[in-house]
């Protein structure tokens, strides 16, 4: 009450905090159920005389008794034992637990091992059925002599789930032929450019231009990438469950699911670590971009979501970027693009990425990958090879889907030993021809030493931008194999026949160079008529 006579009032409330425990364990004896402070009820099955409860109460100043006594070891007769637990606080509030203990007739080893997890009770009453499971671990799977045994004898089940049937003895579980999985790494052709280059790493002193990367599988995790894991290659605008249907809204796949399984992204961490920056490819895979604190800088930082990972900056560059898959722009479903942390890579598949100073390269109708295609994919020295120019892109703004367009610009073609690539400028190679204007070269291979070899163009100014870079370097793998010898054949067309003989006999008079390994035709050592004899003699018995 106030001095002129007003009063306040106040209402104090009280909550009264049960006692509870922050432990609850039998010592050596598996207890079934997993301990929470709230859940009160527990069993547990043992062969042993007696159990010793592990009570650990919240306060220091509570009280904990076992069946009403102070001592927690409690002896065990046949059958059920039920044990309450009572933690008392100091103003005599009580909550209580109970475990029941079941002493069986029987004990169940049970194996451990990280290639698999067997999951049952550790003891059986005589007479009843004991039931186990068994889980592979998803690291591991069942080889041909896979086994799970009872007492040393091969016993079935279904689904991993294995029953004793009238148990009357102690029981030994193994499990045996759990094998490590192989991972197998995957193998594909990776081109990074900027504007009309390729990309050339100081670093490792690698241009990737169609690099030829064995990448390997690994866990994501080690670079914090959890929320990436491989969910599925199929989805779109509605959102749903990876298991269930497709969903932009993808939920990121299990590290069991995605065990394995090689994403783009996979490719682009690991192409970071051994050109970018130059490790050795032995250590990459392992964490270093995370380890070294170099994820989320220029160097490699991502935003977005599972289904929706967006490449802020990489390799120094800015978001200005595209990636293709095999030269088509990669969907998840009709009109839906997918991102790299969903895109499975395969043997052999062609993975370009270029990044553009112009912000606007999109829209020129040359955008965007430029590639080439070949009419013979093994050829030999000396083949004429007729090459076709294209330019890949979609459409980004309806249906994404990819145009292949013949390049009527007629550009310079460049080649350059794989294994000699001494510039990510395409100019700077071995000029070859200039195409046509329906976008086709015919290269004669016959000056080109055996080897395998790239083949492109530049990145090209777009057709409405032309000021501007608007597509990419790009061009073809090709291995031109040495020409096989073939004894007689004089002029070289593959063939055996009278123009060789007459080839033959006006060199020899002509006093001209010949190879011997051809020419020298009855393998004497020496090249003159009588080899002409005896290359007509071939043909003559041919006939």
């Amino acid at each position: 009450m106030t001095d002129d006579g007003s009063t306040d009032v106040y209402t104090v409330k009280t909550v009264r905090i049960a006692p509870s425990l922050t432990k609850l364990a039998l010592d050596g004896v598996k207890v079934n159920e997993t301990f929470s402070a709230t859940k009160k009820t527990y069993t547990a099955m043992t062969t042993k005389d007696s159990v010793t409860v592990l009570a650990t109460p919240r306060g220091e100043d509570y009280t904990v008794t076992y069946n009403g006594e102070t001592s927690n070891v409690i002896p065990l007769s046949t059958g059920e034992n039920k044990i309450e637990i009572v933690v008392t606080n100091k103003d005599g509030y009580t909550s209580s637990y109970t475990i029941t203990v079941t002493k069986a007739d029987h004990a169940v080893t049970i194996p451990t091992d990280e290639s698999y997890l067997v999951t049952g009770k550790e003891a059986v009453m005589d007479g009843a059925d004991y039931t186990f499971k068994v889980e592979v671990d998803y690291r591991y799977e069942a080889g041909e002599d896979f086994a799970v045994k009872v007492n040393g004898e091969t016993v079935t089940g279904e689904k991993g789930v294995y029953t004793v049937k009238n148990v009357t003895t102690d029981l030994v579980i193994t499990v045996e032929g759990a094998t490590k999985k192989v991972l197998k790494p995957v193998t594909v052709y990776f081109s990074f450019s900027h504007d009309d280059k390729f990309e050339s790493c100081e670093q490792s002193g690698q241009t990737v231009a169609l690099k030829k990367v064995t990448v390997p599988y690994f866990d994501l995790a080690l670079y914090g990438l959890e929320d990436f894991y491989f969910a599925s290659e199929d989805y779109g605008p509605a959102s749903g469950d990876p298991t269930g249907g497709p969903g932009s809204a993808l939920d990121p796949g299990t590290k069991e699911f995605a065990y394995g399984k090689i994403t783009m992204l996979h490719l682009f961490l690991y192409a970071t670590e051994v050109y970018y920056l130059g490790i050795d490819p032995a250590d990459a895979g392992k964490g270093y971009l995370a380890n070294n604190g170099i994820m989320g800088t220029d160097t490699f930082n991502y935003t977005g979501s599972t289904g929706s990972i967006f490449l802020q900056n990489i390799w120094n560059y800015d978001l200005n970027l595209n990636y293709y898959l095999n030269y088509e722009y990669p969907l998840a479903s009709a009109g839906w693009g997918s991102t790299c942390d969903q895109i499975l890579l395969r043997e052999g598949d062609i993975v370009t990425l270029g990044h553009f100073t112009d912000w606007s390269f999109f829209n020129d109708t040359t955008s965007i990958f430029n590639y080439i295609v070949a009419d013979k994919t093994d050829p030999v020295q000396g083949d004429k090879i007729k090459m076709e120019l294209y330019h890949a892109g979609a459409d980004m703004y309806g249906t994404y889907n990819t145009a292949h367009t013949l390049i009527d610009y007629s550009p310079s073609v460049y080649c350059t030993p794989v294994n000699d690539i001494v510039s990510g400028d395409v100019t700077t190679w071995q000029y070859v021809g200039n195409a046509e204007a329906d976008g086709s070269l015919v290269v004669d291979t016959s000056t080109l030493a055996p080897g395998e070899y790239i083949f492109a163009l530049a990145g090209q100014p777009g057709k409405e931008n032309p000021g501007v870079i608007c597509s990419t370097p790009g061009g073809i793998r090709l291995t031109i194999h040495e020409k096989p010898v073939v004894k007689g054949d004089i002029n070289g067309d593959g063939a055996i026949d009278s123009t060789d003989v007459m080839a033959l006999f006006n060199a020899i008079n002509s006093g001209d160079d010949l190879d011997a390994t051809v020419a020298d035709v009855n393998g004497d050592g020496v090249i003159d008529a009588r080899d002409v004899m005896a290359l007509y003699n071939i043909i003559k018995s041919d006939n």
